[in-house]
């Protein structure tokens, strides 16, 4: 894994479904620039079957997460190859449900100091996909 920027923060989100259906887990791990943890937070929702809506929703609550924390130069770090490069990237416009949330990150991306969006394998993403996995258990949300 790669390494952001120095004073910046590389943020990872995954989301995950339940085998049962009706719920999704979003799983936001945060590190700085030497790798080290910095937070995490896990997130429960019921009523979504969409992936894209998932991954779009677990993309507006990373970047909401770290507004939250105050930090301001970050590296945004998703599995999710359409709502990523299609829509953040390369500006693609959805015009769905999903469009919309990825319309919503944009505009919270653009108040941040400065801003990387990066697509990474599935294989990379491990650990922000067993807090999503895992937050399918949750309660209430988790930060930590």
């Amino acid at each position: 894994m790669e390494a952001p920027p120095k004073c910046f923060y590389k943020v990872n989100w995954d989301a995950a479904f339940s085998k049962s259906g009706g719920s999704i887990g979003f799983g936001i791990i945060v590190r700085e620039h030497e790798g080290k943890f910095m937070a995490t937070k896990r997130v429960k929702r019921e009523g979504f079957s969409d992936s894209l809506l998932a991954e779009s929703i677990g993309a507006l609550h990373a970047t909401l997460f770290v507004v939250e924390l105050g930090m301001r130069k970050i590296v945004l770090e998703g599995d999710s190859l359409q709502a990523l490069i299609k829509s953040i990237i390369l500006k693609f416009e959805l015009w769905n449900s999903a469009g919309m949330i990825i319309s919503n990150v944009k505009q919270h991306l653009c108040t941040f100091d400065s801003w990387f969006v990066n697509h990474i394998r599935r294989t990379t993403n491990g650990a922000a996909h067993m807090l999503a996995k895992s937050s399918l258990e949750l309660v209430e949300d988790k930060a930590e």
